[in-house]
């Protein structure tokens, strides 16, 4: 089973619990590919965006600096991260939970 389906079914859990996200705000964030070609973001499964490199943009290989900065940006909006996955080095896909308190 890929981490893509792994992810979806423990957001599934996770968000089925209401103790937890019934006064919460969430995000999922899912990076695909070592250089993080692709950063896909959802807020509360209603707002979502999908962030690739500009054409000539270059990223190292692992360098996870972009979606870092993704985070820490929700951070600085009060959220905090829940729960992160990893699915293995040479795929490079990572999946973060960040949850705060509805303002």
């Amino acid at each position: 089973m890929s981490l893509f389906i792994k992810s979806l079914l423990i957001v599934t859990i996770v968000l089925s619990s209401q103790l937890l996200f019934a006064h919460n705000d969430y995000v999922t964030i899912l990076v695909r590919g070592p250089r993080s070609e692709v950063i896909f973001i959802s807020v509360n499964g209603e707002e979502y965006n999908v962030i690739e490199p500009s054409k000539g943009e270059e990223n190292n290989y692992a360098d996870y600096n972009k979606v870092i900065k993704i985070v820490q940006g929700f951070e600085d909006k009060g959220y905090k991260v829940l729960s992160t996955t990893r699915d293995g080095f040479a795929s490079g896909t990572l999946f973060f939970l960040l949850v705060r308190e509805n303002e």
